[in-house]
């Protein structure tokens, strides 16, 4: 009951702060009783001391809610089991004071500090897979190299953080990283890049009425319009984000803003608006213990002063500048950095290598898939393929059997005609025979029998010897017909007939 009670009431507090209701989170603050501070399970104190820490941009206040943040998170998450459900939402407390933490020790110069928590942070953040937060921690990591002149790994991690941003939808966010990509841009003085850069995050943060990204990108097109010498259009930008920081307290924009202008009016020879202006942005830096703005604010300042030839105050700005410069860029700072970078590739290609494993591995499951797919297809295709082989093949061998079965069935008929051609002609020649030698016979008889009749018209004329031997005549004639009658009978009787083929 006390963590639904305690989710409503940051839902209702969460609109008092986004407008702005510092005063009365502060107030329910400190009437929280000691029994919901005291129970691990009621983050109602934590949930207000980090919107309180997010919206707050007072330095000295910011700090304060921080590191009140940071000790009471740390606290109750110690005594909440590990596997708590209060436990993602208390981590992401803890990356977000990391992340201030960093931000924090980057304004004072100490870069391997401010990349230990930036590395911690993004360690929480992609656990718990805030995207948004994920992209955050790149742009800070991003700014941190800038700060001591490594614009390669910069712009590198800028880049990297812009795409997980553009992926987030935290349009504050993508604008904020547009312009800092931008500005790396600047710094490599490819101000044509910058200015589109710095024109689109103007762009977003307009669109999206995000008041603070509209007076960074004010700020910095106007240093771009310096560069350009374009510098009434340069005023004209820089004055209206420094009335928008000083409406809505931005502080580290403002300190920039006001140097710009100095630097701006420095350039037209207008020594005395510069020199107004850089002494507020050096006093504004000052406040806000940020290394870096106190050394451009006291660059500007020794340069105005040589230009009015004060010695004294050239010299001590010229000292100021070179303590600052020393504090960012010395050579153990840039030690520290190279081996924080180094830690955090080493992080940061572990995960790589374990995300590259898992792609690897499903790749290689999906690749294993496709293989059996790709090789039951190829087996269904290679027994379709052996099938219609087998099919053709034993259809081309009925087709040829069938073939020679009708050339050897026409070579019978055509043997059966041939025979039966050279049976006719067998016929025809014993016909022929037949009928020559009963020509011959025919003709034999008759002599004979004309013999005989001789021989009977001699007997009766002569003696019967003559008669008895015609008889004899008549006899062998008449056995000669009985003998010509049965060859011919026994001859037609061998006769074969013309066999006959069943085809």
């Amino acid at each position: 009951m006390k963590i639904k009670t305690g989710l409503t009431l940051f839902l209702f507090l969460s609109l008092f702060v986004r407008a702005q209701k510092a005063d009365s989170l502060i107030l329910i603050l400190k009437n929280i009783p000691e029994s919901r501070k005291n129970n691990p399970e009621d983050t109602l104190e934590c949930g207000i001391l980090y919107y309180l820490a997010r919206w707050n941009l007072v330095p000295k206040d910011l700090e304060v809610y921080t590191d009140r943040l940071k000790k009471e998170t740390e606290r109750k998450m110690g005594k909440l089991p590990a596997k708590h459900p209060l436990q993602k939402t208390l981590k992401k407390y803890l990356a977000f004071t990391y992340n201030e933490l960093g931000l924090r020790n980057r304004d004072k110069g100490n870069v391997a500090v401010a990349l230990d928590y930036f590395n911690a942070a993004l360690r929480i953040f992609e656990e718990l897979g805030l995207q948004s937060w994920i992209g955050t921690c790149y742009n800070n990591i991003a700014n941190t190299y800038s700060d001591i002149g490594n614009l390669n790994d910069a712009t590198n991690f800028m880049q990297k953080g812009l795409y997980i941003l553009s992926k987030s939808g935290d349009h504050e966010e993508i604008a904020i990283g547009t312009l800092n990509l931008g500005y790396l841009f600047y710094l490599q003085n490819k101000h044509a890049t910058a200015l589109i850069y710095y024109s689109k995050g103007l762009k977003i943060a307009t669109k999206t009425k995000d008041t603070y990204g509209e007076a960074l990108a004010l700020e910095r097109i106007g240093q771009i319009y310096i560069k350009q010498t374009r510098y009434k259009e340069a005023l004209v930008c820089l004055k209206k984000s420094l009335f928008i920081c000083e409406r809505y307290q931005y502080p580290k924009i403002k300190a920039n803003s006001l140097n710009t202008i100095g630097v701006c009016y420095k350039l037209q020879k207008r020594y005395n608006l510069s020199l107004k202006y850089s002494k507020m942005a050096l006093q504004l830096s000052k406040e806000l213990n940020n290394a870096v703005r106190i050394r451009n604010a006291a660059l500007n300042l020794k340069e105005v002063y040589e230009k009015l030839g004060k010695a004294k105050e050239t010299f001590y700005m010229y000292e100021l500048y070179i303590q600052m410069k020393d504090s960012v860029d010395n050579e153990i700072t840039n030690k520290l950095a190279l081996k924080k970078q180094i830690e955090f590739d080493y992080e940061k290609n572990k995960i790589t290598k374990k995300q590259e494993q898992e792609n690897l591995k499903k790749l290689l499951k999906q690749k294993q898939q496709y293989y059996l797919l790709l090789g039951i297809v190829s087996l269904v295709l290679i027994t379709f393929t052996f099938y219609s082989l087998y099919f053709w093949y034993k259809f081309k061998e009925e087709k040829i059997t069938k073939n020679l079965h009708l050339e050897l069935k026409e070579k019978l008929r055509r043997e059966v005609i041939d025979k039966e051609l050279i049976a006719n002609s067998i016929i025809h020649i014993q016909e022929q025979e037949r009928e020559k030698l009963a020509k011959e016979l025919s003709m034999g008889i008759n002599r004979l029998l004309a013999s005989a009749k001789d021989k009977l018209v001699i007997s009766t004329k002569v003696d019967s010897e003559t008669h008895l031997e015609a008889i004899k005549l008549l006899d062998t004639a008449i056995q000669e017909i009985r003998n010509i009658a049965g060859n011919q009978e026994n001859l037609l009787t061998n006769k074969k007939k013309p066999e006959r083929w069943n085809y």
